[in-house]
Parts: structure tokens; C-alpha cells; sequence
């Protein structure tokens, strides 16, 4: 019984041992991860998508965020201005489709082979 009861306890120390070994270990991922990030973020490469990209070896990413989605829809129909004060989120959905479409048939007209998607933030 004494015998068993010393084992259980050298047992429970080993397992206490890996668990702090492992949990060092990934002190140490993480502070390294951090200061990554933070270097990247000095870069202006600190974006969430750049962060990914870059961990999963995939070539950069170009992100396109339309500032002034309501002044591009009144230049193009005088009924955005009424449409846009009732109902700002659909004219912001229609001005990215727009721009989707125009960025699409651009890029097919230089001979760009590009992977175009329009992702909505709703």
C-alpha cells in the first residue's frame, strides 16, 4: 500500500513536471508571437489579415475599404441622396457591389489573374 501510494505520488510530480514544461514553453511562443506582432505593427503590417497570411505562408493580401460609399452613390444617381438617408447600409452594400464588378472587369482587362471577393461586414 505504502509502495503504491509512492508511486502514485512520483507519478503526480512527473505529470506536474510536463505540465509546466509545456506551459513555459508556451509562455515562451507567446511572448515571442507579441513581439512579432508588435514589429509587424511598426511595419503597419499589423492588421489581423496580414498576421494570417504571413503565419500560413500565403502571398500579401490587398484590402480595399471605400471611405465615401454615399458621395460615390450621389454621383452616380441622383436618388441616392434620398435612398441613402432612409437607408445608408443598402447604399453602401450597392456602391461595393459596384466597385466589386468595376475592380473584377479591371483587373480581366490588364490580364490580371486575381482571386476578387467582396466580403460583407453586415
Amino acid at each position: 500500500m505504502n509502495t503504491l501510494l509512492w508511486c502514485l505520488v512520483v507519478v503526480d510530480f512527473a505529470a506536474l513536471g510536463l505540465f509546466a514544461w509545456r506551459h513555459y514553453a508556451l509562455r515562451r511562443e507567446l511572448v515571442t508571437a507579441q513581439r512579432q506582432l508588435e514589429q509587424w505593427g511598426a511595419a503597419g503590417l499589423g492588421t489581423l489579415a496580414s498576421s494570417v497570411f504571413a503565419a500560413l505562408g500565403r502571398p500579401s493580401l490587398i484590402s480595399v475599404e471605400i471611405l465615401n460609399p454615399m458621395e460615390l452613390a450621389m454621383k452616380e444617381s441622383p436618388l441616392a441622396k434620398a435612398f441613402g438617408s432612409l437607408t445608408p447600409e443598402l447604399v453602401r452594400r450597392e456602391v461595393y457591389k459596384e466597385i466589386y464588378k468595376r475592380l473584377c472587369v479591371q483587373l480581366q482587362d490588364q490580364g490580371v489573374v486575381a482571386e476578387v471577393r467582396l466580403h460583407d461586414g453586415a
